[in-house]
This record gives C-alpha cells, structure tokens and sequence, in this order.
C-alpha cells in the first residue's frame, strides 16, 4: 500500500515495474516508473534475455493506424504489447477507463502497432520525469535516425 510521501496513500497499492528509480526508497512508489509521466514498453522476459535488452533501453512504438510513433523505454517485463498510460496516450489512445468513480488503464489498443527495440541504447530512469522525458526523445531521434527514419519504420509496417 502507498505510503506517506507517496502520490495515494493509503488509497492504492505500489504499481511496481522492471526499472527502479536510482537514488529513492525501495517500496515506495517514486522508486518505480511513473506511467503517466514516462513513455516505456512491457517486453516478455524471452525477449529480453534473447535480444539483452537492459532496463531504460529505447523502443520506438508505431501506432499504423493513427499514424504516429513514440519513444519509450523497456521498463517493465510481462506480456508483449503492454505499455505505459504516457506511450498511449503519445500514439492516439486513451486506456483509461472510469468504473465506479475509480479510473483504471484497461483500454487496449485493437488496431496493429508496431514496437523495434535498440538494445545497448540506455537512458537514465531520474524522478526528473522532464529530463528523462528529454534524454529518450534526443537518443529515440538518434537511433530512429540510423534505423532509417520514419520512412524506414513505415516499411516495417507494411
């Protein structure tokens, strides 16, 4: 259960991901990625064992339909295509529904997306939610850039 000092105290449980926070108290929440604050991706732990994807590397997710894409970073592991309330709402969708007064991320996304992992990309999980917002969008450019672009990353989808 959230602390004091946490966002909910007393009012809602840790949401734990893969990626801790350097420098902050274990078991509580700012210890864990904010997902309404950071872009990340949920991999399966074959996946990150076969690739070496470390936690904070950069994904870049690609919604077709609405035809935009977004940076992340792999933060948590479990079923593919999860991802975080921030990269959702970067590529068109909402998951957020309201159930009893109580909001909950629930939504899925229907429609195809497509997610490429760069392994050996680290960025730096800070509490700064700003300025790790920052360092994934100038890595995600740069790696998108040597990928091959956005024309590179439409090919993927076709």
């Amino acid at each position: 259960m959230q602390g004091e000092g946490d966002p909910l105290p007393g009012l809602a449980y840790i949401t734990t991901t893969s990626v801790h926070i350097p420098e902050t108290k274990e078991g509580t929440q700012k210890h864990e990625v904010d997902a309404t604050a950071i872009p990340y991706v949920v991999l399966p732990s074959s996946f990150i064992s076969k690739y070496n994807v470390k936690p904070g590397d950069i994904a870049i997710v690609y919604r077709i339909k609405t035809k935009k894409y977004a940076f992340g970073v792999y933060a948590d592991s479990g079923k593919l295509g999860e991802a975080s309330v921030k990269l959702h709402n970067d590529i068109g969708n909402s998951p957020i529904i309201t159930k009893n007064g109580i909001k909950r991320a629930k939504v899925s996304i229907d429609d195809s997306v497509i997610t490429v992992v760069f392994p050996g990309t680290t960025t730096h999980p800070s509490t700064d939610a700003v300025k790790w917002q920052e360092e994934i969008k100038i890595i995600g450019n740069k790696v998108l850039d040597q990928f091959g672009g956005q024309d590179q990353l439409m090919a993927c989808a076709n």
